[in-house]
């Protein structure tokens, strides 16, 4: 009966992260999670199936955020804010991953990550604005370039596996997560990856297709997407 926040239920989006005060949560709770997290005594309750007399608690997010410098704000398509990072802490990330991102009340929203850690300087998250939100809204109407943000993360599964590089891949992504999709097709290439790969994006609107230009000119350089 606890208010506990919760999204996807398969241990990706992280919203109902707890933390253990005592007992043993089992390994399914803790596999989608990093050493860290797990050390730290972190758990998803929506993976959790053999538990031993857990007693839980909110998760101290202080444990485990960091900050970053908002090096620049754009808006790709109408109402679709992409926010490029530099965090103050050297980190690996690969696209498909998640962060959290804190408003200033505290309020957490998880946003995929849109960009390469081996190819490009910067950690870009892809914005829906949405009006009232409490995260994107914050976001669209006062974060600017200079200022230093708060995160989680990066934490996920969904990410390219080099196991996969005989496998047929189909990317499909719409609205804000065509930048996903289309960083994990980039890096996909990047491994090396020799099957084909079918991407595909979508939009209510084709003035929401704001990386087609991008995909169309991989794709020229890569016969097999």
């Amino acid at each position: 009966g606890a208010p506990v926040t919760f999204s996807c239920r398969k241990g990706t989006c992280q919203s109902c992260l707890m933390q253990v005060v005592s007992g043993d949560p089992g390994p399914e709770g803790q596999a989608h999670l990093s050493t860290k997290q797990r050390e730290l005594g972190f758990f998803l309750p929506c993976c959790t199936t053999t538990p031993n007399k857990v007693v839980a608690k909110r998760p101290d997010w202080s444990l485990l955020t960091y900050q970053a410098l908002v090096a620049e704000k754009a808006e790709l398509a109408p109402g679709l804010i992409r926010l490029r990072l530099e965090p103050e802490t050297d980190l690996p990330w690969h696209p498909g991953q998640t962060v959290g991102l804190f408003a200033p009340d505290g309020t957490r929203r998880s946003y995929s990550i849109a960009s390469l850690s081996a190819e490009d300087y910067f950690l870009d998250l892809h914005i829906r604005h949405y009006p009232g939100g409490k995260v994107s809204d914050w976001v669209a109407t006062q974060v600017k370039a200079g200022d230093f943000i708060t995160l989680q993360g990066p934490s996920g599964a969904f990410i390219y596996d080099s196991d996969l590089a005989e496998t047929p891949l189909t990317l499909i992504g719409t609205g804000s997560g065509q930048g996903a999709v289309l960083a994990i097709a980039r890096e996909a290439l990047a491994q090396g990856h020799r099957a084909g790969i079918h991407l595909v994006l979508g939009a209510r609107q084709a003035s929401g297709l704001y990386l087609a230009d991008a995909a169309r000119d991989l794709a020229a350089r890569h016969p097999s997407l």
